[in-house]
């Protein structure tokens, strides 16, 4: 996994690659893999799922915890060119709203719950 700052991460995420930070409280991560192909790639702050890529799209949680995380979504937002407002679809992103911290699923979560 690849070591960077903060601000380095907005390079691996829309290319889907693995990162840390240096306290690895900001981790982007490939989970589910096909030779070339990636399926699920997650971003987590501090264990929480901020970003998820699953089969083509993004779910983005837009969720409100710390003052850090806020920096960390803000960040996958300027990645992904998604901008920071309200709404529920942004391009081929769907962006949610409450998820409880600590969630490490986001499209599991909104199954559950039956969101999607």
């Amino acid at each position: 996994m690849k070591r960077c700052n903060n601000v380095e991460a907005k390079f691996f995420i829309p290319n889907l690659k693995d990162f840390t930070n240096g306290s690895g409280s900001f981790i982007g991560i490939v989970e589910d893999r096909t030779h070339d192909t990636v399926h699920t790639y997650r971003v987590y702050s501090y264990n929480t799922c901020i970003a998820e890529y699953r089969n083509g799209e993004w779910i983005i949680n837009r969720t409100k915890y710390s003052v850090t995380t806020t920096k960390h979504q803000s960040i996958v937002a300027y990645a992904l060119d998604v901008p920071w407002g309200n709404g529920n679809h942004w391009r081929d992103a769907l962006l949610v709203y409450d998820i409880p911290r600590g969630e490490n699923r986001l499209y599991w979560y909104l199954e559950r719950n039956k969101i999607v």
